[in-house]
């Protein structure tokens, strides 16, 4: 690792660098990663009508926890290695405040949420739960694309906070791992990460 003006940086502070840079990634798996998966599992295994039996649904759940251990989660690991050094620099450089840099990590966040390809893979947990019928209205197939395009927005956004926080607490050690923010942001969590269990609740069968 280098200073900005192209000299080496002390072993210390490669070795902080590092530590900050695994903390931040493995949080950005557990939120962006490790939740969706939970909550798509879940209503996998709930949203199915009984007469259909569990086998299909426990063959989708396996094939998505072994696609978000293998390609999902990684590349989120390193999305998220890559938006901390992008925006630790934008303190040292530009002089962001941490405003901006939370408005920056939400958007990289969400952006880079959208490119992680194999995690559209994994979306197939969230198909209408009677695949097997050729009649699937247009109404079942919307849901589901809301579902899919909010579950990948409320994870972008919410690891990108997670990630700015961390940005900026490696240039202030004092502040804590655990982000601090305004009533406003956390009541916008709140709100988004309800809309997303909202829309995640099965439907009553029968």
């Amino acid at each position: 690792m280098e200073e900005p003006d192209g000299t080496a940086a002390p072993a210390s502070d490669v070795v902080r660098y590092n530590d900050y840079g695994f903390v931040t990634c493995v949080g950005a798996v557990l939120i962006g990663v490790l939740l969706p998966l939970a909550l798509g599992v879940w209503f996998m295994l709930h949203s199915s009508p009984p007469e259909n039996g569990q086998r299909r649904e426990l063959r989708m759940v396996a094939v998505g926890i072994a696609g978000a251990f293998m390609f999902c989660g990684p590349l989120a690991f390193l999305f998220a290695g890559v938006l901390f050094a992008h925006l630790k620099k934008r303190v040292t450089l530009a002089g962001d405040s941490f405003k901006q840099l939370r408005r920056k990590g939400v958007l990289l966040g969400t952006v880079l949420a959208f490119l992680n390809l194999p995690a559209w893979a994994g979306a197939a947990i969230l198909m209408p739960g009677d695949m097997e019928k050729v009649d699937i209205s247009r109404a079942e197939w919307g849901l589901m694309a809301v579902r899919v395009l909010t579950l990948f927005l409320v994870a972008g956004s919410s690891c990108g906070l997670w990630i700015s926080w961390q940005a900026w607490r490696y240039h202030h050690p004092e502040c804590g791992i655990f982000p601090r923010y305004s009533l406003k942001t956390l009541l916008l969590i709140i709100f988004l990460w309800g809309a997303l269990l909202a829309l995640f609740t099965p439907a009553r069968q029968g």
